[in-house]
Parts: C-alpha cells; structure tokens; sequence
C-alpha cells in the first residue's frame, strides 16, 4: 500500500468501534498538486483512512488471533459525504462504527473529524477475501503494530 492514512489507532472494541488520528502534513505526497498553492487533502484519501480504519476493525473482529491475515476488501462506498476541507496542520480524528457483519461480508460507518467539526461521513460495504501471502501478511502485521502503540485498550492477536 502507498499511503498509510492513519497515524495511530487509539482505540479498538472488536465488534463495535475503532478510532485513530492521522495528522496532516504539508509534506504529503497527494497535497503536491492538490491544489498547488492552496493544499486540500482529497476526500478520496479522507474516504481511504476511514476504510483502512474500518478493515482494521473487522480485522480485529473477525480474526483476533490473527488479525493480519484478514482481508476485508471495500467493495462498495454508499452516502459519502465530504463537510468541510482538510488542510495541512490538521489533525483528523477517524471512527469506524461496525453495523453489521456476515460470514463473508461487513457494513461499517465512518466519520472524520477535525477538532469538534465533522468533515466526512461514508457508509462502507467489505467483502472478505483469502489471500495467501507471506509477504502481505508480513506487512501487515508490522503496520498494526506501529498503528496500535500506545493505543487505550490493549488490542491483542499480534
């Protein structure tokens, strides 16, 4: 994966919710040209924090003793709403809200937030895939570990 759009998850309750802050810095490589001379995080990216945010959850969710091995994949991205811009120096507050969840699919509610406004809100649909790689899970593992430390509540499973 090429952007990490969540900084540190600060706080996991498989099967309900997850929160995390992604600082934004002027160095990130999407702000380059959008907009040069007037920066604005991309909802696209906004969306594709709360997604990570949300896969995360479920991973926690629906394989708590290996959750790097769960891959939920977004498969459908319903209401998404983008409330306000998102600039560099902002901190977002990201949360994952499960709504349902079936053997081979999920329904999760995100939100970002900076400081008490709300800037995005998306109801996102994930089917859950096997994919065995070695490699990938490798990765994975050490992005959830980075993503959970210091985290309120211990998150367990790696």
């Amino acid at each position: 994966m090429r952007f990490y759009l969540i900084d540190r998850i600060t706080e996991c309750r498989a099967g309900e919710r997850a929160t995390a802050i992604k600082a934004v810095s002027l160095s990130e490589d999407f702000l380059d040209q959008h907009f040069a001379g007037v920066p604005i995080m991309p909802g696209s990216m906004i969306l594709e924090g709360m997604a990570q945010l949300a896969g995360y959850l479920l991973a926690r969710t629906a394989s708590p003793a290996e959750p790097h091995k769960h891959k939920a994949l977004l498969s459908m991205v319903e209401k998404a709403k983008f409330l306000q811009v998102v600039r560099p120096g902002d901190t977002m507050k990201l949360e994952a809200v499960l709504l349902s969840l079936a053997a081979d699919s999920a329904k999760v509610d995100g939100t970002a937030w900076v400081g008490d406004q709300r800037v995005a809100t998306a109801r996102m649909l994930f089917s859950f895939h096997r994919i065995d790689n070695q490699q990938l899970e490798a990765n994975r593992r050490e992005i959830f570990s980075i993503w959970t430390t210091g985290a309120s509540e211990p998150m367990g499973g790696d």
